[in-house]
């Protein structure tokens, strides 16, 4: 697969051709965190950890499988008539043993269902196709030069600017970016507009999955291309992007006791400021206090390396720490702030419908191709979001309901009843266990497949594009510290793979290009392209 064309400097598409728009809206993974560096990883074949590496990045493993099996394990063990006199804590040990053996046994078998995952010829040979189009010539000492040149520079349209430039990156030729919320490469932070690049995302040197969509999507239409995009970090569906045809929003059990809760810390800090207290004096409780927990913490660690008929002196030590530490923790306390605010639903669902209008409101300013006399269609809209929505059950048990609404309204307010849909599926747990079990994840599947939306909505399954191999890189780079010249080193290699945590998918460039790309290929089908 060839690139489209190489450069940083688009030129308009040729006029007469109706301009397509296409809506992107969502929370922090829709705004961006792939660092334009992570792209090195792109052109290489996906990593296959060793064993080691995997009990790493399976350490949550034991959790998991004591959760779901310690109760049956136990069971099993009581009813073995050669453990019938042992009593529960003699049984103890017998059970950790069985669990540790289910631990092997669970991750011998993920590992190789892994292992297929990162090897499968089908994926191998589509990431070497995006390899051709977006990376085409990447080397690792290319990124790193490249880093160490952005470091000089204080402009930040220039600092997104010189990433396509240096690297030979893709850049939309028929396709801009009209960009609003959590983007920052221009003058007024929140806003941006221009060719269709990285540096659309969180940051200037980062991207979203507009990106790899965008490019993809001009790929196929040979017409003018208008992303809009709209997104913030932390937001919910449930509330923040909360749909007019949504029922009237109302308070969850959680929030009302979030709010109770705020009453008696208010309450208690009110008390504290009309007896003589200050915030700077609580301050000072708060500082001391962390002081004499760290000296517990090294006099800990000082007593452990101790002979034990020499410890006991300075156990009298521990104890008066801890009582010290006692005191002053029952007097510290915080500023509660301001009151929860639990009356700003659907917010961002109009700031996002605000934007969508300011900008067909004068495409022209946008996209310097658009023809008025052929006019414009909204083709299109691509949601990429969930994770805030997964700690409520009210959150997430109306979270199918919320996305039929969603995007009613949202084709309501486009005068586009049938304007095709994406939902591309929240995988944080990048792995299929958690992924497939996950309450967003599922009422993003149900909702893709409602009657009312049905042959017009497509739900794209994310996790299988995940990349958690790269926490491997921030792995040596943590263990690194300590050493600046280690350090330097793996901090570098982490750069080139990953750059941010996984709820933010480790900010893989290789995974926001995947997730573009699938989530083009599924708009391209709704469209009949």
């Amino acid at each position: 697969m060839a690139a489209l064309f190489i450069g940083a400097n688009a030129t308009a598409a040729p006029e007469g051709k109706k301009l397509l728009v296409f809506v992107l809206a969502g929370q922090s993974n829709m705004q961006g965190h792939a660092e334009v560096s992570t792209l090195a990883y792109l052109p290489k074949a996906a990593h296959v950890p060793t064993k080691e590496e995997w009990a790493l990045l399976t350490s949550g493993l034991p959790r998991e499988v004591r959760q779901d099996s310690e109760a049956s394990i136990r069971e099993a063990l009581s009813k073995d008539p050669a453990n019938a006199k042992l009593s529960s804590r003699d049984l103890g040990p017998l059970v950790q043993k069985a669990l540790d053996a289910e631990v092997e046994k669970v991750r011998a078998e993920r590992y190789e269902v892994f292992k297929k995952r990162q090897t499968d010829p089908v994926r191998v040979a589509r990431d070497k196709e995006l390899a051709a189009l977006f990376t085409p010539g990447i080397t690792d000492a290319k990124v790193i030069d490249t880093a160490i040149a952005v470091k000089t520079i204080k402009d930040i349209k220039e600092m997104a600017d010189i990433w396509p430039s240096k690297l030979n990156l893709p850049v939309g030729k028929q396709t801009f970016i009209a960009a609003y919320g959590g983007v920052n490469r221009a003058a007024e932070p929140g806003l941006a507009s221009g060719p269709l690049s990285t540096g659309y995302g969180a940051r200037p040197t980062a991207f979203g999955p507009e990106y790899a969509f965008g490019i993809l999507l001009e790929k196929h239409l040979d017409q003018p291309i208008l992303i809009i995009k709209t997104a913030w970090g932390g937001k919910s569906l449930h509330y923040d992007f909360r749909p007019p045809s949504a029922v009237p929003y109302q308070q969850t059990a959680n929030e009302k006791q979030q709010l109770e809760n705020w009453k008696i810390r208010k309450a208690k800090w009110d008390e504290y400021i009309a007896g003589g207290g200050t915030p700077a004096a609580m301050a000072q409780i708060e500082r001391d206090w962390k002081d004499i927990e760290n000296e517990k913490q090294k006099l800990q660690s000082a007593i452990a390396k101790l002979p034990k008929d020499q410890q006991a002196a300075e156990q009298v030590k521990l104890a008066e720490l801890s009582a010290k530490s006692k005191e002053l923790g029952a007097k510290r306390m915080k500023d509660p702030g301001e009151m929860p605010n639990q009356d700003a639903a659907g917010f961002y669902w109009n700031e996002m419908t605000g934007f969508i209008r300011k900008v067909l409101a004068d495409p022209k300013a946008y996209h310097p191709a658009y023809d008025p006399a052929a006019g414009f269609e909204v083709a299109g809209g691509l949601w990429f979001q969930g994770f805030n929505d997964q700690f409520d059950p009210e959150f997430y048990g109306n979270y199918s309901k919320n996305m039929v609404h969603f995007i009613q309204d949202l084709r309501k307010e486009l005068k586009q009843p049938k304007m095709p849909f994406v939902i591309a599926v929240l995988g944080t747990p990048a792995f299929p266990e958690g992924a497939m079990a996950n309450n967003v994840a599922n009422a993003q599947r149900e909702a893709a497949k409602s009657p009312e939306l049905a042959g017009t909505v497509a739900a794209v399954e994310s996790w299988p594009l995940t990349t958690p191999e790269v926490a491997i890189w921030r792995m040596r780079k943590d263990a690194a510290q300590g050493n600046p010249a280690e350090t330097e080193k793996a901090d570098m290699q982490w750069r080139l793979h990953g750059s941010n945590q996984g709820y933010h998918y480790d900010g893989s460039g290789r995974f926001f290009i995947r997730l573009g790309d699938e989530c083009a290929g599924a708009m391209l089908k709704l469209m009949g392209k």
